[in-house]
C-alpha cells in the first residue's frame, strides 16, 4: 500500500528524494531528541550531499588534516602573511578564514568561499517565546453537536465548512449559501490574521490528543502523510488533529450563528483541499476523503479525543463510508479554491481566454499550476490543467536547506560546535513557531560568507534550480514544450502568487523571473493581486492578508464541476521556416 501511494506521489511530480527527506523530517519531528539531531548533523556535516572528501584542498591550497575537515588557513591582516594551515579555527576578529566547500549539500559542481570571522558569532533564529495565545474556551463542547434544533424542523439549508490543512497551519471558512455568507474560524480571540491561524502541531497525553499541550508532541502532520501515506500512526494523528480543528470550527459556529438554525437543518458538507497534482491521483484523493471522513466522525462524539476512537473511526471508514454519515465531504484542488475569490469578481472576464498561472508558497511545498477555468452548468466551475506540479520547495525546506548548508560550512571551520548545535535545533521548526530570515547570510550575526565568482550562494542555488524551475520551467514552459498550448497563449498570462511564503522577498524574485527573458520573449506572466471577496466576514484581517485565507474560503463556497487533465494539441507538420530559438531549451527551464 504505501509503495503504490509513493508511486502515486511521484506521477503527480513529487520527487523521490522529496518523499525521502519528507519521511526522514517526521521521524525526527515526531521524537527525536534536538541536541542528538544536532550532535548527528555534526558528525555527517553533507546531509543530503557528498562528503568533504581528504585531500581536498583549501580555498587557497591548504590540504585537508587528517579527519576530513578541510584546513583552514589563517591570513593575518596587519602583516599580510600567511600562517601554516592548522586544525581547528581559534578565531579573532581581525582574522578571516578561507575554507573550501567541496560541494554544497544540494548542489553538484565545486563552490568556493570565505568566511570572516567578526567578534563573537551567534545564531539569530529563535523559536517564538512568551505567552502563547490561549485558544478559544466553550467552542469544543459546542462542537460535538452537528444541529441547533432539538427535532422538529421547517427546513434544510446547505452549510459548506471549508478546511485548509497545511503545512505549518490549518485555516476554516464556513460558507452559507442562503445568507451568501463565509465566516473565517477563528481559534483565537480576533486581532489579526493569526488569529485564524493554528499551528499544524498534535499533542498527546496517553490515549488523549490535543491542539495545546501534551507529553509528547507531532508536528510535520502533512508532510508525514505526503511522505509515507499507508503509514496507519501518521494517518491516526493526521485523523485526530482534523477531529479537533473540525469540533472547534463547528462549536464556534453553533455558537455565534445559532439563531437562524433554531427550526433549520443544517445539511453539513466537509470540503477539504489537496495539491493539484496530487488530487488527479484517484487513489490519494481517496485517502484525504476517507481520513476527513473519520475526522468528521470523531468530532461528533461525545468524548476527548482518543487514540482507541480514532482509530475505530479509521476501521469502520476503510471498511466503507457509513451510510447514515451526515457530512458530504469533497476533496477539492487547492488551487482551484484559490482562483474562486478572483472568478467571482468584477475582475473576471468570463469572454478572456482565462488560463492562469498560480503558485502557492506553503511551508512545505509550493504547488504551482498552469489551468483554465470557465462557468460550467449550475452555477459550477470547470477546471482544465495544463501543469501541475507540487515539491518540497516551500519555507521550510528552504530553511533546512540554508541550515545543511551553515552545518557543512560551520563544521569545516572547526570548534563551532556551539553554533552547529543552535543552528540545527531550528532544523525542524516547520509550522509558524519562527520567523525564517530573508537571506541566509542572516542566520548569524558575526558571520560574513563571502563567494567567489562564478559561484553560487545557497539561496541562488535554491531559487535558480528548484523554485525557478518549478515555476517557470516545469509549470509555464512545459506547457508548450508538450504541445498543450501555443506560444501566442502563453504571452502575458495572468499569474497569481500566494500563501504564507508569498510575503518573502526571496519568492517574490518570481515575478522579475517570468518576465520575458533573452530568447524567449513570450515566455512571460503577468503578475495579478488577490481582492478580498465582498462576502468574506474576517474581523481583523487586512487586505494585504486575505490570501492566507483564500484556500479555505474558496473550499467553502466554490462548486466544482469537471476537474481534467489537458490533452496535447494534434501534432503539424513543421513549420518550414521556424527559428532555431524556438527549439531551443535553456538548461534553467529544464
Amino acid at each position: 500500500m504505501a509503495n503504490s501511494f509513493k508511486e502515486a506521489f511521484r506521477l503527480a511530480g513529487f520527487k523521490s528524494d522529496n518523499l525521502d527527506r519528507g519521511a526522514s523530517s517526521a521521524k525526527e519531528a515526531t521524537g527525536t531528541n534536538l541536541g542528538a539531531a544536532s550532535r548527528q548533523a555534526v558528525a555527517s556535516p553533507a546531509r543530503g550531499g557528498s562528503p568533504t572528501k581528504p585531500g581536498l584542498t583549501a580555498a587557497a591550497g591548504a590540504p585537508s588534516n587528517r579527519s576530513g575537515v578541510a584546513a583552514v588557513r589563517r591570513t593575518s591582516q596587519a602583516s599580510g602573511q600567511t600562517k601554516a594551515p592548522v586544525k581547528g579555527i581559534g578565531a579573532t576578529p581581525q582574522q578571516t578564514k578561507s575554507i573550501a566547500s567541496s560541494r554544497h549539500p544540494t548542489s553538484r559542481p565545486p563552490r568556493e568561499y570565505d568566511i570572516q570571522v567578526l567578534g563573537e558569532p551567534s545564531c539569530t533564529i529563535r523559536e517564538h517565546q512568551g505567552s502563547a495565545r490561549k485558544l478559544l474556551t466553550d467552542v469544543e463542547g459546542a462542537g460535538r453537536a452537528v444541529q441547533v434544533h432539538t427535532g422538529e424542523t421547517s427546513d434544510d439549508r446547505e452549510v459548506v465548512l471549508g478546511l485548509d490543512f497545511g503545512t505549518s497551519c490549518a485555516k476554516v471558512v464556513i460558507g452559507d449559501y442562503v445568507l451568501n455568507k463565509a465566516w473565517a474560524v477563528p481559534f483565537y480571540k480576533p486581532s489579526d490574521i493569526e488569529s485564524y491561524l493554528i499551528p499544524s502541531r498534535l499533542f498527546q497525553t496517553g490515549q488523549q490528543y490535543s491542539l495545546s499541550t501534551g507529553t509528547h508532541e507531532f508536528r510535520d502532520l502533512k508532510l508525514a502523510l505526503m511522505a509515507d501515506p499507508g503509514a496507519l500512526a501518521v494517518q491516526q494523528r493526521v485523523v485526530a488533529f482534523l477531529a479537533l480543528i473540525i469540533r472547534r470550527a463547528r462549536g464556534w459556529f453553533l455558537n455565534e450563528h445559532r439563531a437562524p438554525f433554531v427550526r433549520t437543518n443544517i445539511l453539513w458538507k466537509l470540503s477539504i483541499g489537496l495539491p493539484a497534482a496530487l488530487h488527479q491521483q484517484p487513489e490519494l484523493s481517496r485517502l484525504f476523503a476517507g481520513l476527513a471522513n473519520a475526522a468528521w466522525t470523531v468530532a461528533g462524539l461525545p468524548e476527548d479525543v482518543q487514540e482507541t476512537s480514532v482509530r475505530s473511526a479509521l476501521d469502520e471508514n476503510r471498511a466503507g463510508p457509513a451510510t447514515t454519515s451526515d457530512v458530504e465531504v469533497t476533496v477539492v484542488p487547492e488551487i482551484a479554491a484559490q482562483i474562486y475569490g478572483f472568478v467571482v469578481s468584477n475582475q473576471f472576464d468570463r469572454n478572456a481566454a482565462n488560463i492562469f498561472l498560480m503558485a502557492d508558497v506553503g511551508s512545505g511545498t509550493v504547488d504551482s499550476s498552469l489551468f483554465h477555468v470557465r462557468s460550467g452548468l449550475g452555477g459550477r466551475y470547470d477546471f482544465e490543467f495544463f501543469t501541475s506540479v507540487v515539491e518540497a520547495n516551500g519555507v521550510s525546506n528552504l530553511h533546512r536547506h540554508r541550515v545543511d548548508w551553515w552545518i557543512k560550512a560551520l563544521t569545516q571551520m572547526g570548534g563551532q560546535e556551539r553554533l552547529v548545535d543552535e543552528v540545527a535545533r531550528t532544523k525542524l521548526f516547520t509550522d509558524i513557531g519562527i520567523s525564517i530570515p530573508e537571506t541566509f547570510r542572516s542566520y548569524f550575526i558575526g558571520l560574513r560568507p563571502r563567494f567567489m565568482k562564478n559561484s553560487q550562494d545557497p539561496d541562488e542555488y535554491f531559487f535558480k534550480s528548484r523554485v525557478s524551475s518549478q515555476v517557470r520551467g516545469r509549470s509555464l514552459w512545459r506547457a508548450y514544450k508538450n504541445d498543450l498550448l501555443k506560444k501566442e497563449v502563453l504571452a502575458g498570462v495572468p499569474f497569481f502568487m500566494c500563501g504564507g511564503g508569498a510575503r518573502m522577498d526571496f519568492y517574490r524574485q518570481l515575478n522579475n523571473e517570468l518576465k520575458p527573458q533573452p530568447g524567449f520573449p513570450w515566455l512571460r506572466a503577468v503578475s495579478k493581486a488577490m481582492n478580498v471577496p465582498r462576502d468574506l466576514i474576517a474581523p481583523g484581517v487586512a487586505p494585504m492578508d486575505y490570501d492566507r485565507l483564500s484556500v479555505a474560503y474558496g473550499l467553502s463556497r466554490l462548486e466544482v464541476g469537471k476537474v481534467v487533465r489537458a490533452l496535447p494539441m494534434p501534432k503539424l507538420p513543421p513549420d518550414p521556416t521556424s527559428n532555431w530559438r524556438d527549439h531551443y531549451v535553456d538548461k534553467d527551464l529544464c
